[in-house]
């Protein structure tokens, strides 16, 4: 409808200019200081017309001699801009392929067409494809001038130190590149495996907490990773002699992970210390319900100071309550009676031990119960020989590389790996796994057993004789 109108406006304003010169005389007379001109009407337009096209000309001739080599260097410029993108898409294309020659081509080509130094990372990437790690850090390190690239500079020369160990180095760009992107969260995990690498904990669990905040952890996993490294600087004080630190530290990773056994064996040891066996003797139950470990039973053994074995014995009965078929509680009161010279309580755990889990520790147990009870020379041999072929005992293991430990630590000192240890089962040798006991195990007898002999497989049973 606008438009209409305005079709219909204009061309009454046509139609009016048309009979406005219509209405004019035909002749026109200029008069000027001494002169008079007479022409016709026509004449004149025409004569405006052509003034105003001319003038038009020369304004836009001069307009283009001002502008014109600005617009050419422009154009030029453009062009040359086209092309230095151009080399750097090729170049990025040929790091992907793999093809280094091209990539270093392409790189220089972008660098001196472009004034844009992610002509940097192209080289770089392109020495690291051809093995030249020296010049990709050089690249890496030119980078770090330029706000643009400087992030990515850092994780170049991060990813070069980790691969060369140089964990002092990567840590340094580790921080550098976290001070300039704390929401990258690939930035806050390597972060926090450096500083878990070097033993910085507490500065690794203040990068916990951001990425906690930024939710880049779980909140599911966040409890365990505050308890291991609670637990750690709770070791790193109990060895400056801070123990009551410690004892704090000890005890706030206990209740945030109370199966990690590092830190409850701490906390209750420390308690023990302090007099307080009934809060220590309750940390290592609540350990002992989700992991039981040969630690905290030694820890549980420890807190009655004076008493007989045999006390000791029915205080572990206890313990071994709270978790009856694990082999754990059967080899803790394997242990307690042996000490207290209960052989059909010893033998009816150990076998139970063995039932569950065999493994060496447990046959080289019954062989001494059998050493210290008869002393059956054959006996004892044939235990060994079957301790010789059994399964290895359980030990910290490594989940990420399978290394074994002598004792737990919060990151795997072969691998790095944080949180990675785990009480369990070696894997079994080929030569043990080839050749397996096969000999039936004597089966566990309920209450105390009148015979002192421990039958050991394929033993002969020589008890009239003893007798």
């Amino acid at each position: 409808m606008l438009r209409v109108l305005y079709f219909v406006i204009i061309v009454a304003l046509a139609i009016l200019a048309a009979l406005w010169l219509v209405d004019l005389p035909d002749e026109v007379t200029i008069d000027g200081p001494g002169y008079q001109l007479t022409t016709s009407l026509s004449v004149l337009i025409v004569a405006v017309a052509v003034i105003a096209f001319v003038w038009a000309l020369i304004y836009h001739v001069w307009r283009w001699l001002l502008s014109g080599p600005r617009r050419i260097a422009a154009g030029w410029s453009a062009r040359r801009h086209d092309r230095g993108y151009q080399a750097l898409t090729k170049g990025l294309v040929a790091i992907a392929a793999g093809d280094a020659k091209a990539a270093q081509r392409y790189g220089r080509d972008s660098g001196r067409l472009l004034d844009n130094p992610l002509n940097l990372l192209v080289l770089a990437q392109a020495a690291r494809l051809a093995g030249d790690e020296a010049g990709a850090r050089r690249h890496f390190q030119a980078m770090l001038a330029h706000p643009e690239t400087e992030f990515l500079g850092l994780r170049g020369l991060l990813v070069q130190a980790t691969n060369a160990g140089d964990w002092g180095a990567a840590l340094g760009y580790a921080r550098r590149a976290y001070a300039l992107r704390p929401e990258a969260e690939w930035v806050g995990n390597a972060l926090f495996d450096l500083q878990a690498r070097v033993g910085d904990w507490r500065a690794a669990q203040k990068t916990l907490e951001a990425a906690v905040r930024r939710k880049h952890v779980a909140a599911g996993h966040a409890p365990r990773r505050r308890a291991v490294l609670l637990a750690e600087r709770a070791r790193a004080a109990y060895g400056d002699g801070e123990e009551t630190a410690a004892l704090g530290l000890a005890r706030e990773a206990h209740k945030l992970a109370p199966s990690l056994t590092a830190a409850a064996a701490l906390a209750a040891g420390l308690l023990a210390k302090t007099g307080k066996k009934r809060a220590a003797a309750k940390v290592i139950e609540a350990a002992w319900r989700l992991a039981p470990h040969g630690e905290l039973a030694a820890a549980y053994a420890a807190l009655g100071d004076g008493e007989s074995a045999l006390d000791r014995f029915k205080r572990l009965e206890r313990l071994h309550a709270l978790n009856a078929d694990h082999p754990e509680s059967h080899l803790a009161l394997a242990q307690a009676a042996l000490d207290a010279e209960l052989w059909g309580a010893a033998r009816n755990h150990l076998l139970a031990a063995a039932d569950r889990q065999p493994s060496q520790r447990v046959y080289r147990l019954l062989a001494a119960a059998e050493e210290r009870e008869s002393g059956s020379t054959e006996a004892v041999r044939n235990w060994l020989m079957s301790a010789a072929s059994a399964p290895p005992d359980p030990a910290w293991l490594c989940d990420k590389c399978g290394d074994a430990s002598a004792e737990w630590s919060a990151r795997c000192e072969a691998c790095g790996g944080f949180d990675s240890l785990a009480w369990k089962l070696p894997p079994t040798p080929a030569h043990l796994s080839a050749a397996p006991v096969t000999t039936p195990l004597p089966r566990a007898v309920d209450g105390p057993v009148p015979s002192p002999s421990i039958a050991p497989p394929g033993a002969v049973d020589d008890t009239a004789t003893r007798e």
